[in-house]
């Protein structure tokens, strides 16, 4: 039985691959600004957005590319809903915290929140 995320009011963002929503939950969490990438692409580049909250459900291993420089105290989510690997990666001079360029979402249901700040993706 496959599980998806309720998210309730949902809105098109005009691509098929990936839905926006104002107000998702999943289990007893409120989330805000949800963007769902199902379309398996071996790259997402998360740059162009201010969403905070990410859900994958990719069934082949792909890369998520971090902001360059959001605002000190910009706040990202990435959650693993699928089966593929996601290795997450900060861009230039940026690091995430003590791994360095990248980490890795490997299983089901991985999941890690960053903070930005003055170049340190910090881990929350």
């Amino acid at each position: 039985m496959e599980e998806t995320l309720p998210l309730p009011d949902f809105v098109s963002s005009g691509n098929n691959s990936s839905v926006t929503s104002v107000n998702g939950k999943i289990g007893d969490v409120e989330l805000r600004e949800v963007i769902e990438y199902k379309d398996n692409a071996p790259i997402y580049n998360l740059s162009n957005t201010n969403v905070e909250n990410h859900v994958i459900y990719n069934t082949i291993n792909s890369s998520v590319i971090l902001p360059y420089n959001p605002m000190n105290g910009f706040v990202i989510l990435i959650l693993n809903y699928g089966s593929g690997k996601i290795t997450i990666m900060a861009q230039d001079d940026n690091i995430i915290e003590t791994f360095g360029n990248s980490v890795q979402l490997v299983n089901y249901l991985d999941k890690i929140k960053l903070l930005f700040n003055n170049n340190i993706w910090n881990i929350i």
